[in-house]
């Protein structure tokens, strides 16, 4: 006998116990080691600023590196190539960030700091920024259509323009113009970067609705919070609003937590989810990023200008570089609203056509597109109102598929249903243009024949229909002969409602079946 054993895993009834298991996993507690091991040497007694600042600069390389292993680990399994993309664009950000501590140590090991290689290592660290801005613009914590791809497309270009716009703005022009500014506008560009990452991470938790992307998305949020913090104390104090904080010293441990904070974001989607699957929302876009990153450069060129944190000979250049973004990005909104446009037009006309296709199968048969019964009763009712009101007959033919049976179990319900379609084609081709050609059953038709003189008419149609019928069915590579029995029932000879001509036809049928 087979022995079945159930185990049962305990699932934890918070949300807290989700996230006590992420520290439970290998990289974080790993990072969490790094960290440890980093911040020993600031307790450590004679241990001067500069040492402490050098040794800062070097334990940078320990933690990007766990961070790219936290989020590579793995990433051949996962499930969509959209979740893909996210972690190695991250991946590409920590090695933009990992290029600029390696340029910083070569830099400050052979020939000492300089405006132009501070540019080269501050446009590997903008790159950072960029990528990690790239995933978000993946959302892989969505499904998307052909609709999405083609704003999301947009979006990517106009965030793309944005962040060369705020490199060449703040870092590139302010170096080569006024290098006594650049130390300032450099600041300004991360702090700016900063806020980019924050409020986009706030936009995205908005519209998540599975759990494990809430995590995600949560510590990187965090992670952008605590960049934001350091950034803008490390402006404060270069600009001397605050005071007491200095290189090398345990004040320096502040840039540690969003290591700690970037991993879990990386390790968020391992903890699995206990909660049901969350439905699928409807994908809303509305005015999007690209208004207000084209709203943002000149309401940044104002504000440092009102901050006299430019000068006369950098200022035209940078209104220059701030219009110049403003039109790019105005003609990408364009851009966008034309997309939304033709897709709001092709969602119009798909819905007009789903509701035909809604109201034709209500009244018409599935397989052999002839009316249904439900249709069927309706053209006899109007029928027999103009037959009483013109005087004239109205013939309801009932035909029957003799053996039908036999042709399904033999060849199959697909030959059958082909017989089905050529036989109700035949039957149209015959009737007359007024005329109503249905499906009443399995293999039953109904022709209701309206305007007939006397039974000339009928008879003509009757002919035609014979000789149709009677010529084999070609199906595949088969040619079936296939019988028909026809009864009719006349108005108003053999009644004067539906039921009654239908039940006439069906005794005239099996009394010519006998």
């Amino acid at each position: 006998m087979n022995e079945i054993s159930v185990k049962f895993q305990p699932q934890a009834s918070r949300s807290g116990g989700k996230q006590g298991r992420m520290w439970h996993d290998p990289i974080v507690r790993a990072q969490a080691l790094v960290v440890l091991a980093v911040a020993v040497p600031y307790f450590l007694p004679n241990l001067t600023a500069d040492q402490l600042w050098k040794w800062t600069a070097l334990s940078d390389l320990p933690l990007i590196l766990v961070c790219i292993a936290a989020f590579q680990f793995h990433v051949g399994r996962l499930p969509t190539r959209a979740e893909r993309r996210f972690r190695n664009l991250w991946t590409l950000a920590l090695g933009a960030w990992l290029t600029r501590v390696v340029l910083g140590l070569i830099v400050n090991a052979l020939s000492g700091p300089s405006i132009q290689l501070d540019l080269v290592a501050n446009t590997a660290f903008g790159f950072f920024y960029l990528f990690g801005a790239m995933a978000l613009e993946t959302r892989p914590h969505r499904p998307k259509g052909r609709f999405a791809k083609g704003v999301e497309a947009v979006e990517r270009v106009g965030t793309l323009v944005l962040f060369s716009g705020l490199l060449l703005y703040l870092a590139v022009v302010p170096a080569l113009v006024e290098p006594l500014l650049y130390v300032n506008t450099s600041l300004i560009l991360y702090v700016v970067l900063d806020i980019y990452l924050l409020a986009r991470l706030a936009g995205v938790i908005r519209g998540t609705h599975e759990a494990s992307w809430r995590r995600t998305y949560f510590w990187l949020l965090v992670s952008a919070a605590l960049w934001l913090a350091t950034d803008t104390l490390e402006l404060l104090l270069w600009a001397d609003l605050v005071s007491g904080f200095e290189a090398g010293s345990v004040a320096d441990l502040l840039w540690l937590p969003p290591w700690i904070t970037l991993v879990l974001a990386a390790r968020a989607r391992e903890v699995p989810d206990s909660s049901a699957p969350p439905k699928e929302q409807p994908q809303s876009f509305q005015l999007g990023p690209l208004v207000i990153f084209a709203v943002s450069f000149p309401v940044l060129h104002f504000s440092l200008v009102r901050l006299g944190l430019t000068s006369p000979d950098l200022a035209p250049v940078q209104e220059a570089i701030a219009l110049s973004l403003l039109i790019a990005l105005a003609a990408l909104v364009m851009v966008r609203q034309e997309i939304l446009r033709s897709e709001t037009q092709r969602l119009e006309k798909e819905r007009i056509e789903a509701r035909r296709e809604i109201e034709h199968l209500a009244f018409h048969d599935a397989l052999t597109g002839v009316p249904n019964r439900r249709l069927l009763n309706d053209r006899l009712t109007l029928g027999l109102d103009r037959a009483r009101r013109l005087k004239r007959k109205l013939a309801v033919l009932l035909l029957d598929i003799d053996n039908f049976k036999n042709v399904n179990d033999s060849l199959g319900h697909d030959v059958g249903d082909e017989v089905l379609r050529q036989v109700a084609q035949r039957i149209k081709r015959c009737a007359r243009g007024g005329d109503t050609v249905a499906r009443f059953g399995g293999d039953e038709f109904v022709v209701v024949l309206e305007g007939l003189r006397d039974t000339d008419d009928y008879s003509r149609v009757l002919e035609l229909m014979t000789e149709a019928l009677a010529t084999p069915f070609e199906v595949g590579d088969q040619s079936l002969s296939i019988r028909l029995t026809i009864g009719a029932g006349f108005f108003p000879d053999h009644g004067d409602t539906i039921e009654e001509l239908l039940k006439q036809a069906d005794l005239a049928m099996y009394r010519a079946k006998a």
